[in-house]
């Protein structure tokens, strides 16, 4: 039975190839949407006081690791660009393997010690840290080229296995993020009447611009 398994989990990585450039261009849209959080956005506006946080950046709990909080307050100009170049690098393609895991710690960086955020940073770090066993499998030298010839190795089975598994986990995060937020606003009548999204269009945080 598990002989048999193995054989169709071979067959699966042959015929449909997980380790594509189209996953590559999703981590570099991740990586390019935080990168452009920390370029539009100075640290004193990332990194403010708010209602009940005195001391920034926040540095709490796994936070600690956080890039900006090794860095400390003196430093944040240094870290924020650090950051961008990691990012940059990550953009690029240039081994997923490497920097899959620098990417995660990036964004993570950016989630736990920022005080303006918005919920896509948030997703972001769950993303590219579920991404990483995806990365980790990953032994190209850029995520553009295509995917290598298969070998029907079991090693190689192993990776396809593993990547996978990551892979509808992310599916699956993503489809309860978004069904959640419908049924919530399903709750509030100005989102059903459609009324919300002249709200959130006038608004003068969040809004378009004048």
């Amino acid at each position: 039975m598990l002989e048999k398994l193995g054989i169709s989990v071979a067959r699966r990585a042959r015929r449909a190839p997980l380790w594509t450039n189209v996953y590559g261009a999703g981590r570099s849209a991740l990586a390019i949407a935080t990168a452009s959080t920390l370029i539009c956005n100075a640290p004193s506006t990332l990194f403010r006081p708010a209602a009940g946080i005195d001391q920034v950046p926040v540095c709490k709990g796994l936070g600690t690791v956080s890039l900006f909080c090794l860095a400390t307050n003196r430093h944040l100009e240094i870290a924020r660009w650090t950051t961008v170049l990691i990012l940059a690098i990550v953009a690029s393609g240039y081994r997923p393997r490497v920097t899959g895991i620098f990417h995660w710690w990036a964004a993570f960086s950016l989630q736990a010690s920022a005080v303006v955020l918005d919920g896509g940073d948030q997703i972001a770090a769950i993303l590219t840290l579920l991404l990483i066993p995806v990365t980790l499998t990953d032994d190209r030298r850029w995520h553009w080229r295509a995917p290598p010839a298969s070998t029907g190795s079991t090693l190689e089975s192993v990776r396809f296995v593993i990547a996978t598994s990551a892979w509808y986990v992310i599916r699956l995060q993503i489809a309860g993020i978004y069904f959640d937020s419908a049924v919530a606003k399903l709750a509030v009548p100005e989102w059903r009447d459609g009324t919300a999204l002249y709200y959130w269009l006038t608004d003068p945080v969040f809004g378009a611009p004048p």
